[in-house]
């Protein structure tokens, strides 16, 4: 994505970029999630942003926040449906940022049952996907 003019705001301490678009992401979360889940994907997002920061390249930050704030939105109520959890959850977060603005070809393709090993689970892009993954790792381990 085409960053605008950003600031910065600490998580736990840990600066990231501020935008709409993050902004919506942390108050969608909040709210849809119970607070073990919220606090799940919020630690994912700022491990993520850790690792991120340690890259040759510099990944869309909006997009890194994207899909860890969202990857687990398929095991809420709300858009819990008929597919299993990581494509309901990849329809939700596709929805949702579809519904912000961003560009198409930074919103993955619908996945499905035949192909969920190959496409991330969150609705973003692979490159911001497997970051956000490794974040994710990172949290479950307490490692960093």
């Amino acid at each position: 994505m085409k960053m605008p003019k950003t600031t910065q705001v600490k998580y736990a301490g840990i600066e990231v970029v501020d935008t709409q678009l993050i902004r919506d992401a942390v108050e969608f979360a909040r709210s849809i999630h119970e607070p073990f889940l919220y606090n799940h994907v919020m630690r994912s997002w700022l491990f993520a942003v850790v690792l991120g920061g340690k890259m040759k390249a510099a990944p869309d930050p909006e997009l890194v926040a994207a899909a860890a704030l969202l990857h687990d939105l398929g095991l809420t109520e709300k858009y819990a449906a008929e597919a299993r959890f990581e494509v309901d959850g990849a329809n939700a977060a596709r929805s949702f940022l579809q519904a912000r603005g961003v560009a198409p070809h930074q919103v993955q393709l619908q996945p499905d049952e035949s192909n969920l090993e190959r496409i991330p689970a969150s609705g973003i892009e692979e490159r911001h996907h497997g970051l956000f993954h490794e974040g994710c790792a990172r949290e479950a381990a307490n490692d960093l």
